[in-house]
């Protein structure tokens, strides 16, 4: 379990320095030098990869679901993209309806097809409650976090002396800011894992979920305030790398062996979807809530402080959850050895 947090907040060591480090290029260079600097590195990992990391000889009978993929691949895609298009071309206008009639259409053939098939894209048939609530933890708080990670590059850019209701851009440093949530992952997941080896991963996860509650509650405070912005910040870095690891802790946990695989592969769709949706809706908010000031259009407080009582929400309905996982699961304790 340790290994585990050490592997899904590993990612987050990156990123300390090279917020520090991108503010200055970008201020030299222009902001384009992001994503040279991301190409770079992806480039780096791609070779480290096929020179380092040994191939698996384990190979296992049996078919790829490539209809399934399609089908749940687009409708996603529509669902998403009526979410995305809805609040700039109108919910009810033709054109988003049609991506959200044609995606919710896709995701039900995808399910009744599933529910049918010998080997599945995803077996829902045998996911069991507590998984499905993990997972449900998982897409709530994971998007909560990212659609609050979205707002700290606003806030930072909008000084107090504008009279909007929140900003910090006279206060301090914005790349401190940024760097704090990867300082907060790095931390988070070994010690995540720490704990789920010791006092099971329910319990673990729903204590990240209750930590990042905190921390999305500190933001309404956070937004016009630097240090409580600093300390809601790093709490958000905890829980992401405490929600990870204890989500893939707990789906592995709940899973036979030869299913581990499909089950990680699904918490990771799980938390990317809760990421997009949430995203898109704190993106919505924002759009509709926007004002003309001077001749500028600016984000209100309004949509600002919105955004963050969503988040509150979906975590406080993760926090529900994750406590009712916690009741109908046993602690996992380590198997003694002679």
């Amino acid at each position: 379990m340790v290994v585990v947090g050490i592997v899904t907040s590993g990612s987050a060591v990156l990123n300390i320095a090279s917020r520090f480090l991108v503010e200055r290029l970008a201020v030299e260079v222009g902001f384009q030098v992001l994503f040279v600097v991301a190409a770079v590195v992806a480039a780096a990992m791609a070779i480290c990869v096929v020179l380092v990391i040994p191939e698996s000889r384990v190979r296992t009978p049996g078919r790829i679901d490539v209809a399934g993929a399609l089908l749940l691949g687009s409708g996603l895609a529509g669902v998403l993209s009526y979410i995305s298009l809805g609040s700039e071309f109108g919910w009810l206008a033709a054109g988003p309806l049609v991506l959200l009639v044609a995606g919710a259409a896709a995701l039900a053939r995808w399910f009744l097809v599933s529910s049918r098939k010998p080997e599945p894209l995803i077996d829902v048939r045998n996911l069991g409650l507590p998984l499905v609530l993990t997972l449900l933890v998982l897409f709530l708080a994971a998007g909560s976090y990212q659609s609050v990670l979205q707002l700290i590059p606003l806030i930072a850019d909008v000084s107090a002396g504008q009279q909007l209701g929140y900003g910090l851009a006279d206060q301090g440093s914005v790349a401190l800011l940024l760097a704090l949530p990867a300082i907060g992952v790095t931390l988070g997941g070994p010690l995540s894992g720490l704990l789920a080896a010791r006092i099971g991963p329910a319990v673990t996860l729903a204590g990240a979920v209750l930590l990042g509650l905190v921390g999305i509650l500190g933001m309404f405070l956070g937004a016009s305030q630097l240090p409580a912005a600093l300390g809601s910040a790093f709490l958000l870095g905890l829980t992401v790398g405490a929600l990870g690891t204890a989500g893939f802790n707990m789906a592995g946990s709940l899973a036979p062996a030869d299913r581990q695989g499909v089950v990680s592969s699904l918490v990771m769709v799980v938390i990317a979807i809760g990421s997009v949706v949430l995203n898109f809706v704190g993106a919505a908010v924002l759009t509709s809530t926007t004002a003309v000031v001077d001749g500028d259009t600016v984000n209100t407080a309004a949509g600002v402080f919105g955004c963050i009582a969503i988040a509150a929400v979906a975590f406080a309905a993760a926090a529900v959850l994750a406590v009712e996982l916690v009741r109908g699961s046993r602690p996992i304790r380590a198997e003694s050895r002679s």
